[in-house]
């Protein structure tokens, strides 16, 4: 070959020593760059060029003549021949050279291997940076079965030829439509206990869910503690007891444990075993004793006062035993027992209820954390005219964990309130009444009266021990929790009641009054060209984005496929009229009739029609830039578990506030469907909906005693048992009252008749147990 000439072997040995110069230089090289900037000379004396220009759809090179100077296509001979440079200088000139700008070249018998060559090299690169790419399957509503045949209206009026568009391209714009997919659519629905308790510091509560079985393995830990303190109670107490009943009323008994025969060996074994009933029950004892010392006394205060009063007397009667053996003074050592064997028994029923409680909790469930509003004015503007006197709103908001779960389980009670000023009263009243015994009893020298005093308080503090006091609380509690939590809601303890208990309104999403399958929709008609599918998806987009009753509905249609709704840029409400926004820079409006005639929508059929078309149900209609398009008959049934707690509040006249954006939900509409009166609803107006989504937006974490699954059942069950159990409580807590009153007052009629002998320790235990009894009574008449 000439040396004015050179292959393209050449041209490619040419190019990979450039890409190994630009590798070492740490640069990037691209053929098409190379092959666009470099200038190659064929033929230095005819000046021909030629430039290698890709197309992207593949198609070849384009040709393109100069117009001073002929295209000559490369011999066929030549393609394949090798040619040497005159020198590497010549060549990187002959590329470098903006003169010689190469032209596209024209497939002939020629060039066809040299372009082929490089497409092979252009379609390998593109390929691998797509290899991996897949491809994403566009939903559309035709995939779809949406289970309409059956329901549309036939359309018998004339349709214009002209309004007819054409299908294929209706479903090009309609996937145009649908690039922006919606994403945020959603389909709904401290009181100390041991030494050993499960936290000592509020970081030792539960604060993640990764502490869940940490957590449960200490409340599991506790409760074997307890059963194990309560085994050994049980036995202490039972013996104790028909050793004292034994002794009082001649039953059989060994002779170690017979106050006639041997006074100092029956002390020494009841002293013996309330030291060990103080050993076991150290942690309530001084529990209760630095309560006591706080002047926040509690129900462990008051076994604390009996246990360490009758050990006194015990100890002091030992060195005067002839007392104990002819009657004038007595031990309470067995009354003592038994209120520690309550009171555990009444720390048990605690823990069976937070083990249940933190099951729940920190399960794979949905939560609802139901919290009052605080700011008044709020609750006023939320509850005007519907709810007299001071309001007290209640609603919940959607959380993923409960804060402070244990500080909140073992939070003082009411009976906890009841011993804070009831244990002061004891040891005073107890003081006192000692006193005066040892002034009556002036017959007997001051020692046989000190020991008799001290007989007389410890008797005192037993007849006001209050066996049943830890009940009060938690038994209806703990039988509310299994109901609960059956019904997916939480109690986690009194302060609940304490916080709740006084709620007279509710604030609430009307859509949580229709759960799934309440909404139905009947039938539709096609009132103008446009077809059924795309009513149904911008009636769907603008019920699902302003969280209608219709939502459920329109997600079981289109099969979840939520993507293929459009985006509402803006929507009001107009109140009991309908819904109107923005779809696609189209305005829809989806409402009632009245909505259609307030925006002089034209195309309503007639009110005879329109009637003959609902058959007694619902009627909504779609209209898109002032043209009705579509009507939709609904059909509404209340649920059974609905209606059973909207009747049980309005029985305790609680006002139920709802937030609506249909035009179909209107008070008497509530009130025939679930048959309640009309005065349980209150529709808050469109202008106070973003106020209600601040409240009721989803918070991470909250802390709050009362949780729920977010439905309305479990939700009014725990608004309806919180104020039951607080009027039980407080029945309870009288029965208390009258125990305590009525101990105190038999032991100063007692010590003032110099009778106290007669008050033995089994008479002591027998009112006491009375006394439990009733108040076990009175707080099961009403179960949960």
């Amino acid at each position: 070959m000439s040396d004015n000439k050179f292959s393209v072997d050449d041209i490619l040995n040419e190019y990979s020593k450039k890409k190994e110069q630009k590798s070492k230089s740490k640069s990037t090289f691209n053929v098409d760059e190379f092959f666009a900037s470099s200038q190659v000379s064929v033929n230095e004396n005819k000046k021909k060029s030629f430039d290698f220009n890709i197309n992207d759809n593949n198609s070849g090179f384009a040709p393109e003549n100069n117009a001073n100077k002929a295209t000559t296509p490369l011999p066929e001979n030549n393609i394949n021949e090798k040619t040497n440079l005159k020198s590497e200088n010549n060549i990187s000139d002959n590329i470098n050279s903006k003169e010689n700008a190469l032209k596209p070249l024209r497939r002939n018998s020629g060039n066809t291997e040299i372009i082929e060559s490089i497409l092979k090299m252009k379609k390998e690169r593109i390929f691998s940076k797509t290899a991996e790419i897949v491809p994403i399957n566009r939903k559309n509503i035709n995939d779809i079965n949406l289970e309409i045949t059956d329901k549309i209206i036939p359309k018998t009026e004339q349709i214009p030829i002209g309004s007819i568009i054409d299908e294929d391209a209706k479903m090009q714009m309609l996937e145009e439509k649908r690039s922006k997919r919606i994403k945020d659519f959603v389909l709904t629905n401290t009181k100390s206990l041991d030494t050993d308790s499960l936290f000592e510091e509020e970081s030792d509560d539960f604060s993640e869910i990764d502490d869940a079985p940490e957590i449960a393995d200490e409340i599991s830990q506790l409760k074997g503690n307890i059963i194990v303190r309560i085994i050994f109670l049980a036995i202490a107490s039972i013996i104790s007891t028909y050793t004292a009943f034994a002794n009082d009323f001649a039953w059989p008994v060994v002779d170690l444990f017979s106050i006639t025969q041997n006074p100092q060996s029956y002390l020494f074994i009841n002293i013996v075993i309330g030291f060990l009933t103080v050993f076991v029950s150290s942690s309530v004892i001084v529990s209760g004793i630095k309560n006591l010392f706080k002047l926040n006394a509690d129900c462990d205060s008051i076994c604390s006062i009996g246990i360490i009063g009758s050990l006194i007397s015990a100890v002091l009667i030992l060195f005067n035993s002839q007392q104990l053996q002819q009657g004038t003074v007595h031990i309470f050592i067995c009354v003592s027992i038994l209120s520690l064997l309550f009171n555990s028994i009444g720390r048990l029923l605690i823990i069976n209820r937070t083990e249940l409680n933190f099951k729940y909790i920190s399960g794979d469930n949905e939560k609802h954390g139901l919290f009052q509003i605080e700011d008044q004015d709020t609750a006023s503007r939320f509850t005007r005219g519907s709810v007299s006197g001071f309001p007290s709103l209640t609603s919940m908001k959607k959380t993923e964990f409960i804060n402070d779960f244990l500080k909140t389980s073992f939070n003082p009670d009411i009976s906890d309130a009841f011993c804070k000023k009831a244990v002061p009263i004891t040891l005073i009243s107890s003081l006192v009444i000692a006193l005066l015994s040892l002034f009556f009893n002036t017959s007997l020298d001051i020692s046989a009266r000190l020991v008799i005093a001290v007989s007389v308080f410890s008797g005192t503090t037993a007849l006001a021990s209050c066996f049943a006091i830890m009940f009060v609380t938690n038994l209806p509690l703990a039988r509310a929790t299994k109901q609960l939590l059956l019904s997916s809601a939480c109690m986690i303890s009194y302060q609940a009641v304490e916080e709740f208990s006084d709620t007279n309104s509710v604030l609430l999403d009307v859509s949580q009054l229709f759960p799934e399958g309440s909404v139905e929709l009947v039938n539709l008609k096609q009132i103008s060209s446009s077809t059924i599918e795309e009513g149904i998806l911008i009636a769907a987009s603008l019920s699902c984005h302003a969280n209608s009753i219709l939502k459920p509905t329109f997600y079981k249609m289109l099969k979840g496929k939520i993507e293929m709704l459009y985006p509402v840029e803006s929507y009001l409400y107009e109140d009991t009229l309908g819904l109107s926004g923005w779809i696609s820079n189209k305005r829809v409006l989806l409402g009632t009739r009245e909505l259609m005639k307030n925006h002089s929508i034209e195309g309503l059929p007639s009110l005879a029609k329109e009637v003959d078309y609902a058959k007694g149900n619902l009627v909504l209609y779609l209209s898109v830039s002032g043209e009705i398009t579509t009507m939709f008959i609904i059909k509404i049934k209340a649920s059974l578990g609905v209606a059973k707690w909207l009747k049980e509040l309005s029985n305790q006249r609680i006002t139920v506030i709802l937030r609506s954006v249909d035009s179909i939900i209107s008070l008497t509409f509530l009130s025939d469907v679930f048959k309640v009166p009309s005065e349980t609803f209150k529709l808050i107006p469109f202008r106070h909906h973003k106020k209600f989504d601040e409240l009721t937006t989803f918070e991470p974490q909250v802390s709050t005693p009362l949780v729920c699954s977010g439905k309305f059942q479990s939700f009014a069950m725990l608004i309806s048992t919180i104020r039951k159990i607080a009027k039980t409580s407080v029945f309870g807590v009288s029965f208390a009252v009258a125990s305590l009153c009525t101990g105190l007052l038999l032991s100063l009629t007692m010590a003032l008749l110099s009778s106290y002998s007669e008050l033995t320790a089994s008479v002591i235990i027998l009112i006491n147990l009375a006394w439990a009894v009733i108040t076990y009574l009175a707080i099961s008449i009403k179960r949960f």
